[in-house]
């Protein structure tokens, strides 16, 4: 007896989670939604998903993404009502036609163990765009207008699109989005090599977002953005063509990018780019660094501008080339970093002036902002933590603190409670459960104090006399 209850607690620990996403109890509810029932937490296992590499999950994980009543593309301009985190748990997910996202859904793998989203060989490029499709084009254009498209991200998963002629346009994640969402800690498995037509991300429009810790490898663009503005930082980009195609953009700020063995590091492609800025990045063994289309005759006169802080060469055939091949920064065998450079318009008081060079007064380094890293001294930096380190049992939830969430109640005491009981206990994070906490008072995080909602859809809304009055 003993031994038959050694196993079956051998078997537990086994069938356990690794993630405590997955292992937390789901109580998020969507305050507001005409459904009671209406499930905020879907794992596309619990829709049909197999996640054995065999198996063609595409419908089932598009049944987990659709379910509820939920605001679909081309039907639904958006809603905020209907939010849902889609959870992939460890596994490779063959799919062979387009995980089609939906409004106000987070779509979230298992970062212990980042789950596989793979292309089958008879994947339809023709009428799929992306392994992830997230803003279908329709009859009209895209579902929602890119500058419409908010509160939505995609982590922790790897796509693969290698088993996809490399001669066909496969895409990885289709993106044209705008504020409140993110793409963080997935990797692009491309196909490799001079006639690749791989793409790892191709974002068309939209206006502003989070590109962070993203891995990219093959393709013929690692990434092919095009966005009014945007932030994106730690990219790093192996064997593309191109690792970045810049479309267009009004500014695009570029963080900590890595780029290997690439034909060509960064190609702004023509005058719809208003400017680049590049700090804290490195180029290896790379034939043509940046390419910019900036000549003393563009138009209009502030199109290309670019500006490089803290940027490393190694190895580099030319640095920065201009729009007729010719060099504007010779490359280098060696290693090179450039403290500053800058290309475009300078504003005096004289009014603007074109320059190009790297002054160093122009480019001074405050020490506060800093912090020296094993490569070198950059700019401060953090990446979203996923606690992957912690179970589930270190998670509190807000309703085991009375909290209801339910958009009614008054839950500003037991949000205090929880933060002020978390913040003492270092070992604990604060979970969030999707809802709409109305509180009639400030509510307090105390220093220490670590909190997660879920689904974007942890909502705390003021009201009462206290918010009524500035005062």
């Amino acid at each position: 007896m003993r031994f038959t209850t050694g196993l079956w607690l051998a078997a537990a620990a086994v069938a356990k989670a690794t993630y405590w996403m997955e292992d937390v109890k789901h109580q998020g509810i969507s305050a507001y939604n005409a459904d009671p029932k209406y499930q905020v937490f879907r794992n596309v296992k619990d829709f049909g998903a197999k996640g054995d590499g065999v198996t063609d999950d595409t419908a089932a994980i598009n049944l987990a993404i659709s379910s509820g009543k939920r605001c679909a593309p081309g039907t639904c301009k958006g809603e905020t009502t209907s939010p849902a985190t889609v959870y992939f748990p460890s596994g490779t997910y063959l799919i062979s036609g387009s995980i089609v996202d939906y409004f106000y859904t987070q779509i979230i793998g298992d970062p212990t163990d980042r789950p596989v989203i793979k292309a089958a060989a008879n994947f339809d490029v023709t009428n799929n765009f992306g392994l992830i499709d997230g803003n279908k084009y329709g009859a009209n254009g895209l579902s929602w207008g890119a500058t419409n498209v908010f509160f939505r991200q995609v982590r922790n998963l790897i796509f693969d699109t290698t088993a996809i002629p490399a001669s066909s346009a496969a895409l990885g994640i289709h993106w044209p989005s705008s504020q409140a969402t993110a793409i963080t800690n997935c990797v692009f498995r491309l196909a490799a090599g001079a006639d690749s037509k791989h793409t790892g991300i191709f974002i068309e429009e939209g206006s502003g977002g989070l590109l962070n810790d993203l891995d990219f490898y093959g393709g013929q663009y690692g990434a092919n953005f095009g966005n009014q503005q945007y932030t994106a930082r730690n990219l790093r980009f192996w064997n593309s063509q191109i690792a970045i195609n810049q479309l267009w953009d009004w500014g695009w700020t570029y963080k900590s990018i890595y780029v290997e063995n690439c034909g060509t590091g960064i190609r702004i492609q023509d005058n719809s780019t208003s400017s680049v800025t590049l700090i804290d990045s490195e180029f290896v063994n790379v034939q043509t660094a940046i390419r910019t289309p900036r000549s003393a005759s563009i138009v209009p006169i502030a199109a290309g501008t670019l500006m490089m802080e803290n940027v490393a060469f190694s190895n580099v055939g030319t640095i920065l080339q201009g729009p007729q091949n010719n060099t504007i920064i010779s490359g280098t065998k060696g290693s090179v970093v450039s403290q500053g450079f800058a290309m475009g318009h300078i504003y005096t008081p004289s009014g603007p002036t074109d320059y190009t060079g790297s002054d160093s007064g122009y480019f001074p380094v405050y020490n506060a902002l800093v912090a020296t890293t094993a490569n070198g001294t950059k700019y401060c930096e953090r990446s979203k933590p996923h606690y992957e380190t912690l179970s589930a049992d270190c998670f509190v939830s807000a309703r085991t603190f009375g909290a209801k969430g339910d958009g009614v109640t008054d839950d500003t005491v037991a949000l205090n409670n929880l933060f002020n009981y978390v913040a003492s206990k270092s070992s604990l994070v604060a979970f969030v459960d999707a809802g709409t906490y109305y509180v009639s008072d400030t509510v307090f995080i105390p220093a220490g104090a670590r909190i997660v909602g879920e689904a974007l859809a942890s909502i705390i809304m003021g009201g009462g006399p206290k918010f009524q009055d500035i005062s």
